[in-house]
């Protein structure tokens, strides 16, 4: 069963073992900011219940990292926060009609918990750089540019030395390259992220364990080989359909990477979108 932990001074986490997704909350004077709302309203409603035993005051702020409907579904449940996101996620949910069908191909259970569905989006936009002031304390919300998607978006609570990460970074599985992911840009973003953190800060992932700068730099290696690897293959003119036949290059299992390739191809052609 999950429990809220404590990460650093007024910073919680909440493991879920649904989607082994983090969610985040910072608490403040004036009341909580919460990073991320889960994947449906009723997964929301769930996560606004246990916020209770945390601390009963108000959800001022809630923070989306990205579109993906495991990160933000649950929104309805606090309509009465600012909602903080990236434009670009606004604009995905706008651009693809098939985004619930897709949640429900990824999850055929979501079907029923998605039936008063109200689709809540973000109302407060975060281009580059925000600060949501809690009262005694600031959380600084940074997109320090495209990896997992096109508008991931991190919170920094600097003064705990914690950064909610989102799929940025992930500890119980490699990195998840979907079809909206950047590749060639992703490790710059993920080392842009570290360099604006303490070396004793602690890193909430979007998914599994808490990590440490060490760990997080090590993955960004492994990101940039693969980075490395498309640029390599790209640059020889090797169709996209057989760069997998490099596996044994590859810093993560082969087949979880088809996306990585073909996304990587784009970006180097200029046609990502």
């Amino acid at each position: 069963m999950s429990v809220w932990q404590e990460v650093g001074d007024g910073c919680y986490r909440r493991r879920y073992e649904r989607y082994d997704l983090n969610v985040g909350v910072v608490r403040g004077s004036e009341g909580l900011l919460l990073f991320d709302t889960r994947g449906s309203p009723v997964q929301g409603e769930e996560l606004r219940h246990e916020l209770i035993e945390l601390d009963p005051r108000a959800v001022r702020h809630v923070v989306n990292s990205h579109w993906h409907f495991d990160h933000v579904l649950g929104n309805q449940c606090f309509t009465g926060s600012w909602r903080w996101g990236h434009p670009g996620l606004n604009d995905m949910f706008e651009r693809h009609a098939d985004a619930l069908t897709r949640a429900r191909a990824y999850d055929a259970k979501l079907d029923p918990e998605l039936v008063d569905l109200e689709l809540t989006l973000p109302n407060h936009s975060v281009p580059d750089r925000a600060v949501v002031d809690l009262g005694d304390r600031a959380v600084e919300l940074l997109h320090h540019g495209r990896g997992h998607t096109g508008h991931d978006l991190v919170a920094h609570a600097r003064e705990a030395r914690v950064v909610f990460a989102g799929d940025l970074l992930e500890e119980s599985a490699p990195p998840s390259y979907g079809d909206d992911c950047f590749p060639i840009a992703w490790p710059n973003t993920v080392a842009a992220l570290l360099d604006a953190t303490n070396t004793e800060t602690t890193i909430v992932p979007g998914h599994g364990d808490v990590m440490t700068t060490p760990e997080a730099r090590a993955q960004v290696e492994a990101i940039k080989g693969v980075a490395d690897v498309i640029r390599a293959l790209h640059a020889a003119a090797e169709p996209a359909a057989h760069a997998l036949d490099a596996a044994d290059r590859w810093p993560f299992p082969a087949d979880l990477l088809h996306n990585a390739i073909h996304r990587g191809y784009e970006e180097l052609d200029g046609t990502a979108q």
